[in-house]
């Protein structure tokens, strides 16, 4: 398949037309009364229903549209609270996906005959070795990939080899970014000795203090990357390091307002993708749950495709007096200022008729003083203005706490658990609960 010489609706019509061969998404057609051919224009797309991840979850068996003898490979992701959803996937299609990724990464980043670590997981359903190796390999690259390095002997080997093969490429989520820093320290190396050129983050939304604490423990530039086992590789960083551009040959990417569902050109709104190489299961306007700020205009580098910022899950918001407060909101607050972590916690409760709202921020100076407290709230209030207003009216309650580092709890790949949490009963029964599964994010 060479999306190169398509136009971008006629790939969107074809592989519509191909989902709508397999058993769930015809049906989903036939009770909505929709017909793939009668679409001419983008606009038109943007009206096909989406898929869910509850879709996916229920009716994995039913989305192929091929015959099972043609699938090459199965990756799962979500599975780790309940059902995962399955995805199957045909040799072409992550071939193809790989080259796309492969091409992006050689063409800013010249990774030719280089070396490539990925600290990613090798063992499990996720399709991110499986893509990452053929890409390098698609442009001449190479690659050792090592996974979760659960051993002191494990971790020690990685940097052994590094420190023989001086690699130019090291690939990892945020987590793992840092935990091998504390390996590298436990072993008395300096990280900064291996010569990295380029660190790919990935999984995560990539907070700027942490981006610049890995670029100055490493000696190395980072470049954000983002992807789904779900579809495989989205987005990644130019040269100009000003957003991650769609990888428009693999996937079309549709950012829509979460409340209306209709997909907007510039600013902050829901991730929406199709993707349009995977013959085997062809994902249509797929709601990944994710927020992200888009924009179309071109970039420095000279492409003129859409990028992305990736900010936080759809599930981090809490209903405040009427209007919804997001994770990322609070996230760049606290990435103005220098001397707190980008680690919190917000909480409410409601007692007494009032919503109560405290939120715990890990703080890295030695003194946390009301003063520092003040400020949060001042900068907080400052960028959303909806929460000064409800406390002015007597509505709600805001109080800052600062903490130190690493007391709030972790989850296993490192990130603060529950960064919003909701413990206002009435609240709870009235909200739809949100999935809380969400896919592997490369």
């Amino acid at each position: 398949m060479n999306n190169k010489q398509k136009p971008l609706l006629e790939l969107l019509k074809d592989m519509a037309l191909l989902a709508a061969k397999s058993e769930f998404y015809s049906k989903r057609l036939k009770s909505l009364n929709l017909d793939i051919n009668n679409i001419s224009s983008l606009e038109e797309f943007s009206k096909l229903p989406f898929i869910t991840s509850p879709d996916m979850r229920e009716h994995s068996k039913t989305f192929p549209a091929i015959p099972r003898e043609e699938i090459a490979a199965l990756f799962a992701s979500g599975g780790t609270t309940g059902k995962p959803k399955i995805m199957y996937w045909t040799e072409e299609g992550l071939d193809e996906s790989a080259k796309y990724v492969g091409l992006h990464i050689d063409r800013f980043f010249n990774i030719r005959g280089k070396l490539c670590i990925l600290i990613v997981p090798g063992d499990n359903l996720a399709i991110v070795g499986t893509i990452m190796r053929r890409a390098f390999y698609s442009v001449g690259g190479m690659t050792a990939m090592m996974g979760l390095m659960s051993n002191h002997d494990q971790k020690k080997e990685l940097i052994d080899v590094m420190k023989e093969e001086n690699p130019y490429f090291m690939m990892g989520n945020p987590a793992r970014l840092v935990s091998f820093l504390n390996d590298c320290k436990a072993e008395g190396v300096d990280p900064k000795s291996f010569g990295l050129k380029y660190i790919m983050s990935t999984s995560e939304v990539l907070q700027a203090k942490l981006k610049r604490f890995l670029e100055e423990s490493y000696g190395a530039k980072i470049i954000q990357q983002a992807g789904m086992t779900e579809v495989s590789g989205i987005g990644i960083e130019c040269s100009e390091f000003d957003g991650m551009h769609i990888l428009e040959d693999a996937v079309y990417v549709e950012v829509v307002d979460p409340v209306s569902g209709k997909p907007i050109k510039e600013g902050v709104g829901e991730v929406v993708v199709s993707n349009l190489v995977n013959t085997a299961y062809p994902l249509v306007r797929y709601q990944t749950e994710d927020l992200a700020r888009i924009t179309y205009l071109p970039c420095r580098c000279g492409l003129t495709t859409p990028r992305l910022w990736y900010k936080c899950r759809t599930s981090e918001s809490i209903d405040i007096e009427g209007q919804k407060i997001y994770a990322y909101q609070i996230d760049e607050v606290l990435n103005t200022m220098p001397h707190l972590s980008s680690h919190f916690s917000l909480k409410v409760s409601h007692v007494n008729g009032l919503n109560n709202i405290l939120i715990q921020v890990e703080s890295d100076s030695k003194e946390h003083t009301k003063i520092n407290e003040t400020q949060v709230k001042d900068s907080l209030n400052k960028a959303i203005p909806h929460l000064s207003d409800a406390e002015k009216a007597g509505k709600i309650s805001i109080d800052i706490k600062l903490i130190k580092i690493e007391t709030l709890p972790r989850t296993p790949r490192g990130k603060v658990s529950n960064r919003i949490v909701d413990e206002r009963v009435w609240y709870k029964q009235q909200a739809p609960q949100p999935d809380g599964q969400r896919g592997e994010i490369f």
